[in-house]
């Protein structure tokens, strides 16, 4: 007999219901919605929010576990790592844990690894963005999506500083969210506020996306954190 699970239910078993995705989970998955990211022809920031959302014993999805969880990352000098979508008992940096010495670590290997990762784990996951930036190998700074698809490949998005014109250098503005839109956001904050006169105006502008989104959604919310480098 062929029984029918509906979204956000927990059956008899104890087994929860994924209501976005129809898979059956047997532990609790956390949810992290949005990091915000610019990178300039010298420096690359990230900003993120610090809420944690999932499933509660009574099913509710958006039930807050934290919100002071970072999600943006300094790696190392050169490297700043963003992490949103879902998880369950891993840490957010697993990707990295074959690397005690983070020093090391370059855009080409944590690039590498992150398709290690996609490759090997895409069968249990369903919902996971990564955003990579900082310095590549040739010293130029530029960031790199991630997006979970499904297959062993994830989406690859590509980031780098473009001039507006001769008197506003480039910039790339980005984000990873999990499931959500964001464009009128940056809009609003972001590209329509350039150029800015410092590094603390931008950042005060990427908060200011990341508290607007927090208005909007209950997924977005609690501390916010910022990682950059020059």
């Amino acid at each position: 007999m062929n029984i029918e699970l509906k979204p956000g239910i927990i059956t008899s078993k104890g087994l929860l219901v994924c209501p976005d995705s129809g898979i059956i989970l047997t532990e609790r998955v956390s949810r992290m919605s949005i990091v915000i990211g610019v990178c300039g022809v010298n420096f690359c920031t990230f900003v993120s929010d610090g809420r944690v959302v999932g499933f509660d014993k009574e099913g509710d999805p958006d039930k807050v576990f934290s919100d002071s969880t970072r999600k943006a990352f300094k790696i190392n000098n050169n490297l700043l790592l963003g992490v949103t979508g879902k998880f369950s008992n891993e840490g957010l940096l697993d990707i990295l844990g074959p690397f005690p010495d983070f020093s090391v670590l370059t855009m080409a290997i944590v690039h590498k690894e992150i398709m290690r990762y996609f490759e090997k784990n895409h069968s249990k996951l369903t919902s996971r963005q990564y955003l990579l930036g900082g310095r590549d190998n040739k010293g130029n700074f530029c960031a790199y999506g991630y997006r979970y698809t499904g297959a062993p490949v994830p989406e690859i998005t590509a980031y780098k500083p473009v001039r507006v014109n001769q008197d506003i250098s480039g910039f790339a503005v980005f984000a990873a969210t999990p499931d959500f839109e964001y464009e009128d956001v940056l809009q609003k904050h972001l590209y329509s506020t350039m150029p800015w006169k410092d590094h603390n105006e931008l950042v005060k502008h990427m908060k200011a996306a990341v508290t607007d989104l927090s208005h909007k959604r209950r997924d977005v919310g609690g501390e916010q954190f910022m990682a950059s480098i020059f």
